[in-house]
């Protein structure tokens, strides 16, 4: 077993896992190829990406995340050069409906944000983490996240980093809560927690 940093090869795995942990995410509801084509971007632009193969050689658990500017051109990047299929997908299929709306709302509450008092949060995150259901409870998400730490500590140096969580999650928020996260703030559905390194 081992924890290494992804490669593109490594993206088809990736979004079998996405799409099995995150179903009822927004990403969730589209297929593998787009999935897998999102995280493409994170590879591109050297966020930390790492993934836990374990002793069949596959891939069993991910870990994504980096400087918020690097997911932001990321997720930008992706977003621009899928724009249409992405719409479309929106507009025929009315349980996306409320995601979308629910985006929109998020960046007007960031906007409307800047213009007054802001929380100040970290400028690393954690942006995505899972295993998949059959090694659930077995401790590979706490290695993943040291590994991940390590990253932070020694090529971001950063010595603080958050992440965002859905208040409906309570496993991954006891999760966090365990493993040394505090409450930052809560916007809209979204709890916002941070830990110091």
């Amino acid at each position: 077993m081992s924890i290494v940093n992804a490669k593109f090869e490594d993206l088809p795995q990736i979004a079998t896992i996405h799409k099995e942990r995150f179903s009822d995410h927004f990403l969730g509801h589209f297929n593998k190829k787009l999935i897998a084509r999102y995280y493409s971007y994170f590879i591109k632009n050297n966020a930390i990406f790492l993934v836990h193969i374990n002793t069949q050689n596959t891939i069993d658990g991910f870990v994504m995340g980096g400087k918020s500017s690097i997911l932001s051109v990321a997720i930008s990047n992706f977003v621009h050069r899928n724009l249409l299929l992405i719409g479309l997908k929106i507009i025929i299929t009315p349980s996306l409906w409320k995601y979308a709306i629910h985006r929109i709302k998020t960046i007007l509450h960031k906007y409307h944000k800047s213009k007054g008092n802001v929380v100040k949060v970290p400028d690393t995150r954690l942006l995505s983490i899972a295993v998949t259901k059959n090694v659930e409870g077995a401790g590979i998400s706490i290695l993943l996240v040291d590994k991940f730490e390590e990253h932070v500590k020694n090529k971001i140096r950063e010595d603080k980093y958050g992440l965002s969580v859905h208040l409906n999650n309570s496993r991954a928020i006891n999760f966090y809560k365990k493993n040394g996260f505090s409450k930052d703030t809560i916007i809209h559905n979204l709890l916002l927690l941070s830990k110091q390194l």
